[in-house]
This record gives C-alpha cells, structure tokens and sequence, in this order.
C-alpha cells in the first residue's frame, strides 16, 4: 500500500467504516512508514479534541418529519 493510497482510507479507518483485510493492510503500512504514523497522530489529536467539545447529542425522534414539515412550507 502506497502513502496516497493510505490517505485515502484513514479518515475511514477512525470511524469503523473498514472492514476485510483492509485493516491488516493499514496497519503493516504503519510499520514501514513514519510519516503516516505522524498522519494519523494527527488525526487522532482532532478526533479527541471533537470528542471532547462535542459530546454524543441524540436528535430529537421526531426531528426528520420537522425537517420535512419545513421544507414542504417553504
């Protein structure tokens, strides 16, 4: 797996949204390189800042059929 390849699939690979062998391959690509393991030291930092700032809000149930309401109104 090459850099780019890498950048394309980190974002991802914070959210859970991976699956496969495709953590395996991320993860031997972090032991050869030490500029990705900076990239996602980097990552990590914001993600636990936006952890941080904003908590896990749960919208109200009746939240999209407002939306919709709204929208149908305009």
């Amino acid at each position: 797996m090459s850099c780019s390849e890498f950048q394309l699939w980190i974002e991802a690979s914070f959210g859970g949204d991976i699956d496969g062998e495709l953590p395996k391959e991320l993860e031997k690509h972090l032991i050869a390189c030490p500029a990705c393991v900076n990239e996602v030291a980097t990552w990590q930092i914001c993600f636990d800042w936006l952890l941080k700032s904003f908590p896990d809000l749960t919208p109200p149930e009746d939240l999209w059929e407002r939306i919709c309401t709204n929208m149908e109104g305009a």
